[in-house]
């Protein structure tokens, strides 16, 4: 049984806003990226399918090929044929990618209202209404449930775990906990959001740390299960696509170091010059070496100072999509503008002492 409890995002509940039967009254996409659980979607999926049947008027279930043998074909053709599962859509990948691109694959052609990314095995949807109340009450773009469950894994693996967390806290100030949370509930607006992005599955990977969605973290408790394709390997590769693909941090401390190279340099050649000065009993030649090597490393820090400065500049550029995006839009509920119009709808304009009636369109 999941406990919930509801992230400091905003103040106020949500009212519920349900349809017919309790249902909330809209088109959910719910995608799963398939990775190596394919004898197991008859069971997986349906079971999903059903709770989402309970919980909205209309669903599709979109599933993500990643990579998975030939042999799935088979099933893909039974699930989705005539004595198949309803509203199941199927996309195979070329090749394996990252989950965050397979998972943005399945958003990008979904057709509902909102969309729904879950890992069956890590996640649970009996946050599901509380989060459909949340998104529809508040009127927010991006909701996001983290499972507090404790992971099954090694004592060395959760302390690498923690301390990777926490350098990446202290490096870019994003708690990945939260913001890189893979279970999110997201509005359509924010599809459209990421679809003009040059690279959208870049983007989709850090959504939640992007200012400006309306947003709401729920937090929830609720067993795991191992996952078939679950590898230390592959969490190191995610924790560096992440570190790498959503901070300059790494490139900052490098152009530090540079920085910091030249400096000791110059120091260096300070304390050459002070001991010719000062001291007779250097050996022939050593002055003019040093200054040599200090000067040519001071020069080889400064240039790598100058590129890595260039380089986080083109990884913002390289990240930077359109140069805005409207998340929300309101407009005063009095216009002036309105009184000078001759248009009106259901309502009488009197316009140089004579009554004129006005339909719908004028």
């Amino acid at each position: 049984m999941a406990t919930f409890e509801t992230g400091p995002d905003d103040a106020f509940g949500a009212a519920p806003i349900t349809g017919r039967e309790g249902k909330s009254p809209i088109l959910l996409s719910v995608v799963m990226v398939v990775d190596r659980w394919v004898e197991q979607i008859p069971q997986i999926v349906g079971a999903i399918g059903a709770e989402v049947f309970e919980a909205v008027a209309d669903y599709e279930l979109i599933l993500v090929d990643n990579g998975s043998d030939a042999g799935a074909n088979a099933m893909y053709r039974a699930i989705t044929g005539p004595a198949g599962l309803p509203n199941v859509q199927v996309y195979r990948l070329l090749r394996q990618v990252d989950y965050e691109a397979a998972a943005w694959a399945g958003a990008e052609n979904s057709l509902g209202d909102y969309v729904l990314v879950i890992d069956p095995f890590s996640e649970s949807l009996e946050p599901l209404r509380r989060a459909l109340d949340e998104m529809l009450g508040n009127q927010l773009d991006l909701v996001l449930l983290v499972n507090k469950a404790p992971r099954r894994e090694s004592l060395p693996v959760r302390s690498l775990r923690t301390a990777y967390l926490a350098l990446f806290d202290w490096m870019s100030g994003v708690n990945l906990q939260v913001e890189a949370a893979q279970y999110r509930l997201m509005s359509k607006r924010v599809v459209s959001y990421l679809l003009q992005q040059p690279r959208p599955a870049l983007r989709y990977r850090a959504l939640p740390a992007t200012a400006g969605f309306a947003r709401k973290v729920i937090t929830y408790s609720a067993p795991r299960r191992p996952h078939p394709a679950a590898s230390f390997t592959r969490d190191v590769r995610r924790a560096l696509r992440i570190l790498l693909g959503n901070s300059t941090a790494p490139a900052r401390i490098a152009s530090i170091l540079s920085l910091a190279g030249a400096a000791l340099n110059i120091v260096y050649s300070i304390y050459v010059v002070v001991l010719a000065l000062t001291r007779s009993d250097l050996q022939p030649g050593w002055i003019t070496l040093s200054l040599q090597q200090s000067g040519m490393f001071f020069l080889f820090s400064l240039l790598a100072f100058v590129m890595t400065e260039y380089m986080v500049d083109t990884i913002k550029g390289r990240r930077s999509g359109s140069s805005y995006f409207v998340t929300q839009e309101w407009s005063s509920a009095m216009l002036t503008r309105r009184e000078r119009l001759n248009v009106e709808t259901g309502s009488q304009v009197h316009r140089d002492g004579e009554r004129v009636r006005t339909g719908t369109n004028g």
